[in-house]
């Protein structure tokens, strides 16, 4: 499932012991709340991120700051791939017995990592 997020920038990030992406526009905006370990590749790098971990460990993260984002995809297996103008993705996979991800839009419509693989949506 392609989310519509033509326009978009990071406009925010919230770290506390998840990785929260505030991404909009002028009138729209989605936030992404990442709990899950999750892999980041940028170019020439690829690093695993665990967000509970040590909080120095984020520091690539804060390079996505002001970047547009050119795609927020979540696939059927809870697969949760998000692209960056710059050329960055990240990418998050539900299942390990929690909720890896969650996104959250305007419209109250929530899509959520599945415990147990796979994706659920609220508010369609």
């Amino acid at each position: 499932m392609h989310l519509e997020c033509a326009g978009f920038d990071v406009l925010q990030l919230r770290i506390d012991w998840a990785v929260t992406f505030v991404m909009g526009d002028q009138e729209r905006s989605l936030e992404v709340r990442v709990e899950g370990p999750f892999e980041l590749r940028t170019a020439g790098a690829v690093t695993r991120i665990r967000p509970e971990g040590d909080a120095v460990d984020l520091a690539p993260v804060l390079g996505l700051v002001r970047q547009s984002v050119e795609n927020v995809d979540v696939f059927r297996e809870g697969l949760l791939v998000i692209g960056f103008g710059c050329g960055a993705t990240l990418s998050v996979l539900a299942g390990d017995g929690f909720e890896a991800w969650q996104i959250s839009g305007q419209s109250g419509v929530m899509f959520t990592g599945d415990a147990d693989g796979g994706f659920v949506t609220w508010g369609t």
